[in-house]
């Protein structure tokens, strides 16, 4: 019998324990923080730390970073989250103040709830709310695969370019506007249409135009571009559930994590690469191998511009990597990469 056969099963009837805290212990509200879903792991623990400091105590961000193992830059997006929940100010002179965690759950709580019934209607309730958490949970967990699916696509670095009325047109409209009827009218006839923006929504949308260096007067084209990124997506348009074909699903809420702005890049790039003129009988006819490879050569290409333009030179530097192993397997299958 194995160890964890012989472990009894049953009702939990209580906890108990013959010993107790010694110095360097907290004290944490479960719902609130331990298992609040809306903060990363690693931001609850900062969340633990700060609670954990004495009044009048000096203690330094390098001692936390120390203690969580991580550095200066995840340290500060921890801290980012915290305070776009409403958990914690930090104040100019270097103090934070750490609010009433069961206040700002409840106030969030409602917000979200006051948001999602402004997108879907007065209808929602309370049991739709959690089953659409779920889905949110669910399609954490899928967005990973959107990285490989993507990687099989054809994209080429060319980013759509603007019309020509688009600025004007958009200056005589408030942001909230723009962004709705560009939702609305760009969105998959699958996902659901929105009536208002909430203030969160509009600062996500933001977060994710200055990512991509994009200007304000492109919010038009960006939500149009990323729609069509959606269209011809595998997973966004068959496999996400109904629930989670919403704007919140696609963009995010507040200040966007870093894997929602890579799936937002990805998708705008996705839906930036357009279709060619070129009569079909005069495109080359490539095997599954030459295509598949080809595709990898495509995506490497506008992953190294991309990054180089922005001046991320690591990761500028890995993608060219794989553009030259790419190029050497073209060549090898007799593949002219000039007419790619």
């Amino acid at each position: 019998m194995t160890e964890t056969a012989a472990v009894p099963v049953g009702r939990l009837q209580g906890v108990q324990r013959n010993w107790e805290f010694q110095s360097g212990w907290v004290r944490a509200p479960l719902r609130e923080i331990v298992f609040n879903d809306r903060l990363s792991k690693q931001a609850r623990l900062v969340w633990l730390w700060l609670a954990s400091v004495p009044p009048n105590a000096q203690v330094s961000w390098g001692e936390c970073e120390t203690l969580l193992r991580c550095g200066t830059k995840a340290r500060r997006c921890c801290i980012a989250q915290l305070v776009s929940e409403g958990f914690i100010s930090v104040l100019d002179s270097g103090i934070v103040l750490m609010h009433d965690p069961y206040k700002v759950f409840d106030t969030k709580r409602k917000e979200i709830i006051d948001s999602l019934r402004e997108e879907w209607g007065d209808a929602l309730s309370l049991n739709e709310y959690a089953e659409d958490k779920l889905t949110q949970r669910n399609i954490m967990i899928q967005e990973k695969k959107l990285d490989k699916e993507l990687e099989k696509v054809q994209i080429t670095p060319e980013p759509i370019e603007p019309k020509a009325n688009t600025s004007k047109t958009e200056s005589k409209k408030d942001d909230s506007t723009i962004i709705v009827e560009a939702w609305n009218n760009c969105k998959p006839k699958s996902y659901t249409s929105m009536r208002r923006l909430s203030g969160k929504q509009k600062e996500c949308i933001k977060k994710h135009l200055a990512n991509l260096g994009l200007k304000q007067s492109q919010t038009t084209e960006f939500i149009c571009t990323v729609c069509n990124g959606l269209n011809k997506s595998e997973f966004w348009s068959k496999t996400v559930a109904a629930s989670g074909r919403n704007f919140n699903s696609v963009f995010g809420y507040g200040i966007p994590q870093d894997t929602k702005m890579k799936n937002i890049e990805t998708l705008y790039a996705l839906g930036a690469e357009e279709t060619q003129d070129t009569p079909a009988e005069t495109k080359p006819n490539y095997t599954l191998e030459q295509q598949e490879i080809i595709d990898a050569y495509r995506y490497s290409r506008y992953n190294h511009e991309n990054n180089r333009v922005r001046g991320l030179k690591e990761e500028a530097d890995r993608w060219l990597a794989y553009l030259h192993d790419a190029t050497n397997q073209l060549i090898e299958l007799g593949v002219d990469i000039n007419e790619l």
